[in-house]
Parts: structure tokens; sequence; C-alpha cells
């Protein structure tokens, strides 16, 4: 299956309403893991679900998001979106690469430095992982809101 290519502003702010990138942006920034996430949304009713679901994850995080302006393809709505996430993304890299330091150092210890750790293991859920965050990171790139 081939990745649909986002070329324009109008084009990620509604493929954003539908609320699949949307959720996908929030999981690559925070971690967070969405259950029953409609992946192949086809009406306003689906797109409605997975916004609300994003929504109320954001809220746990104490992000407020006008649900909307996200549902009206606003691009105000969504850029800030994209901003918060940018932000939570940033901080959420700086405490990642403490994490896995410690971790590294907790889990091989002197005796282990060149052995091969199974955390290190490829598997097909951080591959996907790896490939979202990828999309996300282009699609910031593009719209010139990289780092």
């Amino acid at each position: 299956m081939s990745e649909k290519r986002i070329s324009s502003q109008s084009e990620l702010c509604s493929e954003i309403a539908k609320g699949v990138l949307f959720c996908d942006i929030i999981e690559v920034a925070s971690g967070h893991k969405f259950k029953g996430l409609n992946r192949q949304p086809l009406t306003k009713r689906h797109f409605s679900k997975n916004i609300k679901q994003g929504i109320e994850a954001l809220s746990k995080m104490k992000i407020f998001m006008n649900e909307e302006g996200l549902a009206k393809e606003d691009k105000n709505t969504i850029f800030q979106f994209l901003r918060e996430m940018q932000n939570l993304h940033n901080i959420q890299k700086m405490q990642n690469v403490q994490n896995v330091q410690n971790m590294h150092w907790k889990r091989i210890g002197e005796a282990g430095k060149n052995e091969l750790n199974p955390w290190m293991e490829e598997n097909p859920e951080k591959q996907a992982r790896q490939e979202r965050e990828s999309k996300v990171e282009r699609i910031l790139e593009v719209f010139g809101l990289e780092q």
C-alpha cells in the first residue's frame, strides 16, 4: 500500500480533520497509544470519533484543542495543534534520550557492553512507530515547522 503524499496546506488540514493523522501525530509526539482508532474513516461520524479520541488524549496532557476548528479544517487551529505537538515531541525526545541512556547502562552494565541486547532488536510495532515519526517529521519540514 503506497503512502498518500500531502502536497498542500489544505490537503494537510483535510487529512488531520479525518482524525487518523491527528492521532498519529499525537502518538508520535507523546507516546500515547490509541485503541479502537478507525484507520479508514469513511464518514464524518468516523472522523469525529477519531478526533474525540485525540482530544481526550490531549486534554489528559493539559493541551486543549478546539474540536470544531479541527473538524472544519481551520488552518489556525491545525497549525496551533502542530506547534503544540512539535513542542511536546521535542520535550519527549530529550526525556527519551536520557531514559534510553539510563536503561542501557542498567541493562547491560560493564560486562555486556559489546553484546547485542534484546531491547535493541527491531519489531513490527517499533517499525510502524518509526514510519509514523518519519511521516510527521516530513510534514513538519514541508510546512516550515521543523526544529
